[in-house]
């Protein structure tokens, strides 16, 4: 029997799996299992046809999944030693030529590969057992550690409440949009005739805003539960990647679940990456979710020999950001309100999607890179800006009461920092401050008391918008910054005087 090629066909995948499975739902690894095993299938069967030797047949089948697997991560290696400048296309011609030979090696070869064959599927046997046995370890752990998930600052159902003088209230997330001051000092770009639009429709613009975290899930699981997440230091480890319990949280935030409680509708534009991909309280989840445009689908991509002809651009893209940006105006036709809409847009994030009329940018380069491309970033974000003030203008005219709209960033962005991780483990002041300036602005209709500030940070948002319209007593957080870094993200320096220091 041979077993082998169609275990190494999906080990890869099980094994991209487990290393990130803190971060990655099983089912995003579905698909690509199904079609990397039909795949090998058809290869398997159409050798064995060819050859009259299934024993041939496996071995040329499992080479070309070990050269094909194996392509991303030779091809970075490679990229960062010696051989930076040699193109991608020349790797590949390199790749082929290497299956040519072994695969005329196998099919001259007289003996009949008994012994090896054996042996092969001994080993896929032990692969397939210790990926199963460190997903099943990790479920176990998992199911212990949701019973003991945070769940939020406490949340309760308003007695006497006017449901008919109730807002909407959408919450959208700009993702890595800076502030004006940092696009100033940074970027050298007067953003002032969008802030100055937003003002004239009635915006507090809060131009001292900081994000209090510099990663998207921190920032996400803080805003959407109303307080600081230091705690996860205790809860998680010093030492821990896992992003299962802000995950969580983001799933289970005490915002949409407040709104739950008061006979709110939650709506969800839900983006791509996995962190905010679910709502436990969501009515109505809307989603471009495409095995596609997930990252998983796109790390896999990129380890492989198909990222010389497939670029997926991960977690965003046009059809995803436009998605968004059309769907929001039409939310009311959908779902009767009161309505609170949460949307995760990312962009301007990279990776460069647009140019600043919109249009397709020819390299629209990797999701993760800052590099040098300022001029991406901001025709992007020029790009945003226009987008905004159409569905601004929109929403405020389709709406029978004014609403109450919240446009906030995650974070900032990270062309000083870059991605050399040791700038993100001690970075510099100029680093702080571009990373945690953000745009963050309000639209409150008169209703209710309590107003914004110059330094409002997004862990207040929601403690402003529930005492003013609820008239709950949750009150104001002292406005902190902290940072850690992507290895150890749960390993919390207050950076806000730094944060604060260049105005």
């Amino acid at each position: 029997m041979v077993i082998y090629p169609f275990v190494f066909a999906i080990f890869p995948i099980l094994f991209l799996y487990a290393f990130n499975i803190d971060q990655t739902p099983f089912k995003d690894a579905i698909i690509p299992l199904l079609i990397s095993l039909a795949a090998v299938a058809v290869l398997f069967l159409l050798l064995w046809l060819a050859l009259k030797s299934a024993a041939k047949a496996g071995l040329i089948s499992s080479v070309f999944v070990v050269l094909f697997f194996s392509y991303g991560p030779f091809l970075h290696v490679l990229h960062k030693t010696f051989l930076k400048a040699v193109p991608d296309n020349a790797f590949t011609a390199v790749f082929a030529l290497v299956f040519i030979l072994l695969a005329a090696l196998i099919i001259r070869h007289k003996g009949d590969f008994k012994k090896l064959t054996k042996m092969l599927n001994v080993v896929a046997v032990v692969l397939i057992a210790l990926s199963i046995i460190n997903i099943t370890v990790y479920g176990i752990s998992a199911s212990s550690r949701n019973r003991q998930t945070h769940r939020g600052v406490p949340v309760k159902k308003i007695v006497g409440l006017d449901r008919s003088k109730l807002p909407d209230v959408y919450y959208i997330i700009l993702d890595a949009y800076v502030g004006q001051q940092t696009l100033k000092d940074f970027f050298k770009y007067d953003n002032s005739e969008f802030t100055g639009f937003l003002k004239e429709k009635g915006f507090y613009v809060a131009s001292e805003s900081r994000s209090n975290y510099p990663e998207t899930f921190l920032s996400l699981a803080s805003s959407l539960n109303m307080e600081y997440v230091n705690f996860l230091t205790k809860e998680c480890g010093k030492n821990s990647k896992s992003r299962y319990i802000p995950y969580k949280m983001i799933e289970n935030n005490a915002v949409s679940h407040f709104f739950k409680l008061n006979g709110y509708k939650v709506v969800v534009l839900a983006s791509n990456w996995v962190g905010t991909r679910r709502f436990k309280d969501a009515d109505l989840l809307m989603a471009r979710n495409t095995v596609f445009e997930q990252e998983f689908t796109d790390v896999l991509i990129k380890s492989t020999l198909l990222r010389t002809v497939v670029n997926i651009g991960g977690v965003a893209s046009r059809e995803g950001v436009q998605y968004m940006f059309s769907e929001l105006p039409e939310i009311q036709g959908m779902i009767e309100g009161p309505r609170f809409v949460f949307a995760h847009v990312i962009c301007p994030h990279p990776p460069y999607l647009f140019d600043r009329n919109g249009n397709p940018v020819k390299d629209s380069g990797e999701a993760t890179t800052w590099g040098d491309r300022k001029d991406d970033y901001l025709n992007q974000l020029i790009y945003v800006n226009k987008r905004i003030k159409q569905f601004v203008s929109e929403i405020l005219a389709k709406s029978k009461r004014p609403p109450v709209i919240i446009l906030q960033a995650d974070h900032g962005t990270a062309f000083v920092l870059g991605t050399a991780w040791d700038k993100w483990i001690k970075p510099s002041a100029e680093g702080v401050r571009e990373r945690t300036g953000i745009l963050n602005a309000y639209y409150l209709p008169a209703l209710g008391e309590g107003t914004p500030y110059e330094t409002i940070t997004p862990v207040n948002s929601f403690r402003l918008v529930f005492d003013r319209y609820f008239k709950t007593s949750y009150g104001q957080l002292d406005n902190r910054v902290y940072w850690s870094s992507y290895d150890h993200p749960y390993v919390f320096i207050d950076v806000t005087d730094t944060a604060l220091g260049s105005k």
